[in-house]
């Protein structure tokens, strides 16, 4: 990359680990929140009594990668689910924990686990890159947008220091 790039190669070695440093941050943020969200889940498809809990519990693993609605695109068809199956307070409670102890989690932990540099990044940036990355690429977009957010802060963050006079970090 330094090579094929007019940069020189000690701005060109900080934007890359500038980048290593948030994208590491912004995916991994992702597969935590992701887990933390499954299990509170699957605990809740436990208490709630519902059917294959643990099944379900992996499929809000997955789920969890989509912004905003991820769980619940899983959360309410098992309390609809178990609204069929003749409960209908198990089916509220798996509804109310879906709503606010699984959807919460993704408000709460995401943003304190996506650092870059130490400089939380707001959630709205994290947002519209996975729904644009998305647009763009389908369901790729839940990994490009966040890496595309990366390089594009890795960038900022370098004519900023360019602009400040400070020096590129080798």
């Amino acid at each position: 990359l330094i090579g094929a790039t007019p940069l020189r190669p000690e701005r060109v070695r900080w934007m890359m680990r500038e980048f290593r440093s948030v994208s590491r941050s912004v995916l991994g943020a992702n597969f935590i929140t992701g887990a933390v969200q499954a299990v509170v889940a699957t605990i809740g498809f436990f208490i709630g009594r519902a059917p294959s809990p643990i099944f379900f519990g992996l499929l809000t693993l997955f789920s969890s990668f989509i912004p905003s609605v991820g769980t619940m695109l899983v959360t309410l068809p098992v309390a609809g689910l178990v609204l069929l199956l003749g409960r209908p307070w198990a089916a509220l409670f798996l509804a109310l924990w879906g709503a606010l102890a699984v959807g919460m989690i993704d408000n709460l932990i995401r943003p304190l686990l996506i650092r870059g540099k130490g400089q939380p990044l707001h959630g709205a940036l994290i947002f519209f890159s996975l729904i644009g990355a998305m647009t763009a690429f389908g369901a790729v977009g839940l990994f490009l947008g966040p890496i595309a957010l990366a390089f594009f802060l890795a960038i900022v963050r370098t004519r900023r220091r360019d602009r400040e006079g400070l020096p590129q970090e080798v």
